[in-house]
Order: structure tokens, then C-alpha cells, then sequence
């Protein structure tokens, strides 16, 4: 597959513009990717082989064959004041009048910015915060400012409490077996004496513990390796929707265990804390009895080998887990957090100051001949922690415009807003915090500095799509970037249209799902033509 791609992707020389024909219209893409490790121009590379994929799609759909120009991929670096930019150019021909578009894919790359920056301690806080914050807030309806007015949200107590106080009691627990695990493993391997601290009756109480987790945990791990081999096998044919034999019995297994997997998480916990608490008065412990208990306890060679295994190895998955966490989580809880964490307030401006530097570049293009802007429409994407940081772009955007600071038409060049996986409404609720109706000053203040949720007007031109699946709980509908009860909103306004993507349904790792999902190929698409199409159902 990669071989075929490859002789259809060209490299050209630097330049700031490619040649443009009085016939075509150029149309910019920039694409903010989320958290965690990221390679310079990936998210470029997602959305322009995902894009041609679509193409060929739609061609291939009313029997025409693609053009030359349609089949390439050029990359180009493009310089813009002291910007150096790369960006891929493919070419479209609109089904219905024949134009050529000219697309040019960009991104803003923030990744490098938070690296090294977050420790696993701020990730615990952030964590902790938000478990805390949204079992508050689970107990009253919402309230946020917006469109000049307070807008009030139901919220259904009884479930979201209760999502809240899992997910809690899960992130205690681990955060407090990844602790007990490094305690225990140095004082084992660095100062342990015959007598002292673990003793022998707790380490066969905790190797116990994990082996009862490691084993649902593997089960999990097994299943996930099904789904992603499956995953695999749909993503090798050129038909994207096509379905992959006992995906659907697949996802429920793997929710059923990763269920199992929860609870086995949250009682493996309270079982360290049960037998560290009652290890000091042996009469009252309670142990782990029968033939595995026996052999960890033995003092056989054998025996002794694979404790130590055994150790080694979650020691080693432990460490793993901790940069997992630091990597993907640690993005959310400096940009998200920082009026709680002052340390990463820098750092959120340098992201927004990246994101907006690569915005005002592209916006700021000119033509060959110098008259006009080189694009009359740009299109914004995030995935992710990558829609958070799209909205506050082109909140600051239209922000500058409207102060003055800028003239770069933001408000009237901006057409689409394409978000997936996003997690802004759980942002909204939970991370950034809404004062009481008492301080309707500092709420119109914060609703100022985001012009897509102070006016309608602000989104005449700007079409909102967002793709979520039930499987990524990191998204969901946005709910809270429109006024509430729709009688509020005026005639016309353009509100968030919200889209589930039955093609994310694996669950948790629909969250990196969307970057082959057909429903995001359709959507960008719909975005570049103005044609709206019928979501596609896997």
C-alpha cells in the first residue's frame, strides 16, 4: 500500500505559492493535532492520504476516473515572513460545475512545547481536580454565559455522577497500586532485611493481587490485539466501510471485559490498602490461600524466579504506564488547567501563540499578482486536544480583527470548523471553571474573548461540524457552544452540528479512529464543496 502511495506523492521546490489558473480556487486546511507524541507534518499527512482516499471514493461512486492532477500529492515548504511551513497541495474537480480547487493542507505543530514540561505529580493533580470538580457539578444543572445571557443546561444527575465517581475511584486506585508497586519494589530490591519492611506474608498478598489483575488485564490486551488486527484488515481495502467479520461481537467483548477490568482495578486497589493496613497485625490480615498462594510462598528456586519475574515485569509496565500518562494527559492538563497550575500558564500562551502565528501566515497570503488574499476560504480541523486549540484560534482570530489588531477577515473567510474526538464540552463543564450568576461581569468579560459563543453573527459564514463516537469518551455532542433552550437562539443561527461516527466503535481506541473514518473523509469534503452528504453507517 505504502509503496503504490508513494509514487503519487511529490516533493517541490520551496516556494510561497504554487502557480494558480484563473479557473481554480484556492481553498487552505489547517489542522491542529491533539495530545501526546507527535511527528512534524503527521496530522499533514492524515488528512491529505485520508482526503485522496474520499476522492477516489466519490469518483469511483458515479464511474469517473481520476484525473493526473487529482491522483498527486505535492509537498511544498512555503515561507511567510519569518515562517517556514510546510504543506501538502492535492487538486479537486467539483462534481457539479467542473472547477478545479486547488487544497493546501497545513498544521499547526505545537507538540514540542509541553515536552519534558509535565511531571506525573501535576497529571495526579489535574486529575484528581477535575474527579472532584465534576461530582460537584453533576449535582445541579449547568450554567454558562454566552450570547449575552446565562444559559442553563440540564445535566442527568444519576449518571453522570456516577461516570464521575468510577472514573475517580479508578484513577485513585491505580495512582495509589503505581505507588505501592515503586515502594514495594525498592525496598525489596534496594533495602530490604531479613524482618523488615514488605515482610513475606505481604509480598505473597500483593504478587496475589497482580496476578489476578495482570490476568483480566491480558484478556483486555488480547481482545485489543483482535480488534487492531481486524482494524487493520478493513483499513488495507480501498472500500473504507468495509466490515470486518465478528467486529461488532469484538467491541461488545471488549467492553464486557474492559468493565471487568474497572471493577478488577478499583478491588485490586482497595485490596493493597487492605493488606498494607493489615499487614501489621498478621491475626487479623486476611491472606490469599490455595495452591498459587502456596507456590509464591514456597521457597524454591522456581518459585523465587518467577516472583521476581513477575515484579520486574509490572515494575517495568508500571514505568511504562506513568509516561503514558505523563505523554497524552500531561498535554490536556497544562493547556486546560492553567488557572489552577500558574506553571503552565506560559506554556498555554506559546501554544496559542504557534497556533495563531501558523493561522495569521496562512490567512495573510496574497496572490501571484499581490491583489487579494491567496485564499478566500479556510477550513480549521482538530482532533482531540487539537479542537481546543482550533476554537481559541479562531476565537483570537476574530478577536484582533474586531480590536483592530489584525484585518484579516477572519469572521468572513472562515468557513468550516471541523472538530472530532473533542473533548470541549467536558472542558466547558468540568475544567474551566463557571462562576455563580453573582459574577455576570466576569462571565461577559470571558464570553468577550470568545466571539464564536458572544454572537451569532460571529458564525454566519462558519459552518461547526463535530464527529464523536459512544466509544471515545474523550468526545461527545457539543451541547454548551449554543444557547439553551434553542428558544434562545435567533432565527437562522448556525449551531453546532453534531454527528456520531459509527465507524469509531472500538472502544477507547475510536479516539484515534477518525483519522480513517470515511465520516471525516465526507465531511471535509462536504466542507470543500458545500455539498451536504449522508453520513456513511460501518
Amino acid at each position: 500500500m505504502m509503496a503504490t502511495e508513494s509514487r503519487f506523492v511529490r516533493a517541490a521546490p520551496a516556494s510561497e505559492l504554487a502557480s494558480a489558473g484563473a479557473e481554480r480556487e484556492q481553498v487552505a486546511i489547517l489542522v491542529c493535532h491533539g495530545m501526546g507524541q507527535q511527528v512534524p507534518f503527521e496530522t499533514i499527512d492524515g488528512v491529505a492520504r485520508l482526503l485522496r482516499k474520499e476522492i477516489r471514493r466519490e469518483k469511483d461512486a458515479v464511474g469517473r476516473k481520476l484525473t493526473s492532477a487529482e491522483l498527486e500529492i505535492t509537498t511544498r515548504i512555503v515561507a511567510k515572513d519569518e515562517l517556514r511551513l510546510g504543506r501538502a497541495e492535492l487538486a479537486y474537480t467539483h462534481p457539479d460545475n467542473g472547477k478545479r480547487i486547488d487544497l493546501h493542507i497545513y498544521e499547526a505543530y505545537w507538540a514540542p512545547l509541553t515536552a519534558g514540561k509535565v511531571k506525573i505529580v501535576d497529571v495526579f493533580t489535574f486529575l484528581k481536580d477535575a474527579g472532584i470538580s465534576g461530582l460537584g457539578k453533576a449535582c445541579s444543572p449547568f450554567k454558562r454565559y454566552m450570547f449575552d445571557d446565562w444559559q442553563l443546561f440540564e445535566v442527568k444527575f444519576a449518571q453522570t455522577f456516577l461516570e464521575f465517581l468510577i472514573v475517580l475511584a479508578l484513577f485513585l486506585s491505580l495512582t495509589f497500586m503505581s505507588a505501592t508497586i515503586v515502594a514495594v519494589g525498592a525496598a525489596r530490591t534496594i533495602l530490604h532485611s531479613p524482618g523488615s519492611w514488605p515482610s513475606s506474608a505481604l509480598m505473597v498478598d500483593l504478587t496475589c493481587d497482580l496476578i489476578v489483575f495482570g490476568s483480566v488485564a491480558i484478556c483486555l490486551g488480547v481482545l485489543y490485539w483482535w480488534a487492531w488486527r481486524g482494524e487493520r484488515k478493513r483499513n488495507q481495502s480501498d472500500a473504507m466501510a468495509t466490515r470486518y467479520l465478528g467486529m461488532r461481537f469484538l467491541n461488545w467483548a471488549i467492553l464486557l471485559v474492559l468493565g471487568v477490568a474497572v471493577l478488577t482495578a478499583i478491588a485490586t486497589g482497595a485490596l493493597f490498602l487492605r493488606h498494607l493496613i493489615m499487614d501489621r497485625d498478621p491475626a487479623l490480615a486476611p491472606r490469599w490461600h490455595g495452591a498459587l498462594a502456596h507456590f509464591i510462598a514456597g521457597s524454591t528456586s522456581s518459585s523465587t524466579m518467577i516472583v521476581a519475574a513477575i515484579w520486574l515485569a509490572v515494575l517495568y509496565i508500571n514505568d511504562k504506564v506513568r509516561q503514558f500518562f505523563v505523554e497524552y494527559l500531561g498535554d490536556v492538563a497544562a493547556y486546560i488547567a492553567p488557572h489552577t497550575a500558574h506553571k503552565f500558564y506560559e506554556i498555554r500562551q506559546e501554544i496559542q501563540k504557534c497556533a495563531r502565528d501558523v493561522a495569521r501566515a496562512v490567512y495573510s497570503m496574497k496572490k501571484e499578482n499581490g491583489q487579494g488574499p491567496l485564499y478566500d476560504r479556510i477550513i480549521f480541523m482538530g482532533h482531540s486536544l487539537g479542537s481546543v486549540v482550533a476554537y481559541d484560534t479562531i476565537n483570537a482570530l476574530m478577536l484582533d480583527d474586531a480590536t483592530k489588531v489584525t484585518a484579516l477577515q477572519a469572521r468572513e473567510r472562515t468557513s468550516h470548523l471541523i472538530t472530532f474526538g473533542s473533548p470541549l464540552d467536558k472542558t466547558a463543564f468540568v475544567f474551566r471553571e463557571q462562576q455563580e450568576s453573582n459574577s455576570q461581569v466576569r462571565e461577559a468579560l470571558a464570553a468577550n474573548v470568545q466571539p464564536l459563543i458572544r454572537d451569532y453573527r460571529n458564525r454566519q459564514r462558519l459552518t461547526w461540524m463535530n464527529l464523536w463516537s459512544w466509544s471515545d469518551p474523550f468526545s461527545g455532542n457539543l451541547d454548551y457552544y449554543d444557547a439553551n433552550p434553542p428558544e434562545n437562539r435567533p432565527p437562522g443561527a448556525r449551531i453546532v452540528v453534531n454527528r456520531k461516527d459509527p465507524y469509531c466503535n472500538i472502544p477507547i481506541y475510536a479516539h484515534t479512529m477518525y483519522w480513517q473514518s470515511p465520516n471525516l473523509a465526507q465531511a471535509m469534503l462536504e466542507a470543500i464543496t458545500g455539498k451536504v452528504g449522508t453520513p456513511i453507517k460501518i
